[in-house]
């Protein structure tokens, strides 16, 4: 019989294999890349290790009148700060930008998970959890379609694609989270097994399908086009002032 520890088990199986398949695809990112490449693969590694500790019952504090699961608090910081971070960079978003939309993405995580040291009801719970959200949710679109989206626009026509690509397949497991939570907390979902799998789901095509997806599109043309990423150098406007002909 098919238990909730099972499916995290395979999901950490999955976590593994993504990991050494993506360090076999790193030899082939460019060296300016890889640095990024290299946090995208932590973010798998550090996912997958979460989750370990989560089927193993380790890693969470007592605080108040209930546990924080510390690895997952560090685990999403690290992935959203990545991900949302990554993405923002690749769309040619100022690094104001880029802190804005990671701070406004991680409040949500945050709050659920300290939620159960403030010691609602189940259903008090899931109701905030919705509502968290739900409300960062128009700051969030606005951020993608805005002013990122309107830096996207001056960039060339593969890196603005992919930054695209990217921002979708991000809000698509934004929406599931929340269709998730609504399911459940309207008792639409109430099978364990499934509820795991279907969360489980999410968290893999967040934290595995994203970076996986990013490393290869890196070791193909779209690369050519997109700079280094995550470096303490010239933003991209001071490089294409750099790189201009003066008259």
């Amino acid at each position: 019989m098919i238990t909730v520890e099972t499916i995290q088990l395979l999901f950490v199986a999955l976590y593994v294999l993504t990991a050494i398949g993506l360090f076999g695809l790193l030899w082939r990112v460019p060296e300016r890349l890889r640095r990024y490449s290299g946090l995208l693969i932590a973010v798998v590694v550090v996912s997958g290790l979460d989750l370990f500790m989560q089927w193993a019952g380790v890693g969470s504090v007592a605080v108040g009148s209930g546990e924080v699961q510390l690895t997952s608090t560090i685990s999403q910081t690290i992935q959203y700060v990545v991900l949302y971070g990554g993405v923002a960079a690749l769309g040619g978003a100022s690094r104001r930008l880029t802190a804005a939309l990671v701070v406004v993405a991680l409040f949500p995580s945050y709050v659920t998970q300290f939620l159960p040291v403030v010691g609602l009801g189940e259903v008090a719970a899931l109701l905030v959890i919705i509502a968290v959200f739900l409300l960062p949710l128009p700051v969030v679109l606005y951020l993608f379609f805005g002013p990122i989206w309107r830096a996207a626009t001056q960039l060339p026509p593969q890196r603005r694609l992919l930054y695209w690509k990217v921002r979708n397949l991000i809000l698509f497991v934004y929406a599931m989270v929340i269709a998730y939570i609504g399911l459940v907390t309207f008792g639409l979902l109430t099978d364990s097994v499934l509820t795991s799998l279907l969360l489980q789901y999410a968290g893999f095509v967040f934290s595995g399908g994203i970076p996986t997806f990013l490393v290869y599109r890196f070791t193909t043309d779209d690369a050519e086009q997109v700079p280094a990423l995550f470096t303490t150098g010239a933003t991209d406007h001071e490089r294409d002032a750099a790189t201009t002909p003066r008259a």
